[in-house]
């Protein structure tokens, strides 16, 4: 704490010395110092931006906790047409072959989520349309207008994107674990898994069928030729230096006599009776 007071009276001096130099008051108030050091306080900054005209505002609020009416939002969504340069704003329709897989349930979720992305398609296609006559214009004021719109955009383009990333998400468990690698790796564009997942899908499963094929038939050629050669070690065993095997001691003549144990019994009986 002590340094830190230091630290300001330090940096209080040598401002004062600086606005005296350059002819003004000399005096830096002390919250000034603080800030100059520490930083701006969080708890005084704001997280909110300047206020838009409040009877925008108004009218955006009413939407944001009602939401539209059915023929308004018809006839807003009838005017914005999609250009014809970036159709994915239409929101990526579900591959047949996933579709598929869903139940009745699940197509309805699916359908909802592809149904907002279209809307949110829309109402980026209209804030497109506005940009491109500000980009045709170019006036100055322009440009400050046309800078927060591009923003705008892009935050709702990511959005779009998000939702697609979710319905995704979704489906993931449908698909074993390979089709789901492939999924994964899929970018979003007319269809949610990309136009070509199907012929990517049957491509990895030719593949993943030739690898087998190539696998099986290298380990039994690898069994049989193993085999062969057990089979030889045991049948012609190489021969040493005086007529014995190599790595191999001469065989003994003495042959345990192995009796049966009956045939002990007997024996024994009959000791005892002689």
């Amino acid at each position: 704490m002590r340094k830190l007071e230091k630290k300001l009276e330090d940096y209080s001096s040598s401002s004062n010395s600086e606005n005296t130099e350059d002819g003004t008051s000399g005096e830096t108030s002390e919250a000034e110092i603080e800030n100059n050091i520490l930083g701006d306080d969080p708890a005084t900054v704001s997280q909110f931006g300047p206020n838009i005209s409040e009877d925008l505002a108004r009218r955006w609020r009413k939407y944001l906790s009602e939401g539209l009416d059915k023929e308004v939002k018809s006839t807003l969504l009838g005017k914005m047409l999609i250009p014809e340069n970036c159709r994915p704003l239409t929101g990526p329709k579900l591959n047949p072959e996933i579709q598929f897989m869903l139940s009745p349930t699940e197509i309805k979720k699916e359908g909802f989520l592809l149904e907002l992305q279209a809307s949110l398609g829309k109402g980026l296609a209209s804030l497109g349309s506005t940009i491109t006559s500000l980009l045709e214009k170019q006036t100055e004021e322009g440009e400050t207008i046309l800078g927060n719109l591009v923003e705008a955009g892009k935050i709702l383009c990511h959005v779009h994107y998000t939702v697609s990333n979710h319905r995704k998400f979704v489906l993931y468990p449908h698909l074993n674990a390979k089709t789901q690698k492939i999924a994964m790796a899929q970018k979003p564009d007319m269809f949610l898994f990309g136009e070509d997942f199907s012929e990517k899908c049957k491509a990895a499963k030719t593949l993943e069928g030739t690898a087998k094929d190539l696998q099986a038939s290298t380990s039994k050629n690898f069994k049989s030729r193993a085999s062969k050669v057990r089979w030889k070690s045991h049948a012609y065993p190489r021969q040493g230096r005086g007529g014995n095997t190599a790595n191999s001691h001469p065989r003994s003549s003495y042959r345990p006599n192995h009796r049966s144990k009956n045939e002990y019994s007997r024996q024994k009986r009959n000791n005892r009776n002689s």
